[in-house]
């Protein structure tokens, strides 16, 4: 959920050593956790960091022309709000329009577990509102690579089908949904740095051909 995790733990390392690998530059970031931070806190900090990147990659040799986000479970809630919801990159001068390309992993796209606990809203009952991916679906949205295991975490998959499936009935063009038999939450993101990981050349393709 949002009230955990870092840009040193193991996945974000495996991924990013992977993507090195193959000629991609990887920025890590982190964001305040909850409950010490609350919507749209984590939202704003995922924003600021995208821009940041966009701002100053050049300076490492990088192209912002070329900025992918991603990220796995609430990384891929952050990856989508951010790529979806234009006024958090507003605030730091920055379009969703910039980004090259979105790639949630195992992200909720219906309003977050933590977010409707934080609003006194059970786990368990789904919600759908601004703070919702889906919520803000558009047909000029930044392309899109949705990814999950078939063993995910309860209506994952099916949280990412609707999105991909209401994506295209908006006018996008460009949201694929990816979903990979036999992996589950952890594993989805975990075995990217495994030799020819289906996750990772679905990455990996996506870039190829969606950067310009």
């Amino acid at each position: 959920g949002l009230e955990a995790g870092n840009k040193k733990d193991a996945i974000a390392a495996t991924v990013a050593k992977k993507m090195n690998a193959e000629g991609v530059a990887v920025v890590l970031v982190d964001y305040r956790l909850s409950p010490n931070a609350t919507y749209p806190a984590y939202i704003d900090d995922a924003a600021a960091s995208v821009a940041f990147v966009h701002r100053e990659i050049a300076k490492y040799g990088g192209s912002p022309e070329r900025l992918f986000v991603s990220g796995h479970s609430a990384g891929g809630y952050l990856t989508a709000m951010v790529g979806l919801d234009p006024q958090y990159l507003k605030r730091y001068g920055m379009k969703t329009e910039e980004i090259a390309g979105l790639m949630p992993v195992s992200g909720q796209m219906i309003t977050h577990s933590t977010v409707r606990e934080e609003r006194g809203i059970p786990r368990e009952k789904p919600r759908m509102d601004e703070a919702a991916p889906t919520y803000h679906v558009r047909a000029d949205a930044p392309p899109c690579l949705s990814i999950v295991g078939s063993n995910d975490m309860a209506a994952r998959a099916e949280e990412n089908r609707y999105f991909v499936a209401a994506m295209k009935a908006a006018g996008h063009r460009d949201v694929t949904y990816f979903e990979v038999e036999g992996r589950d939450h952890g594993s989805i993101a975990s075995k990217i740095g495994e030799d020819n990981d289906p996750v990772a050349n679905a990455m990996l393709d996506f870039i190829k051909r969606v950067a310009p």
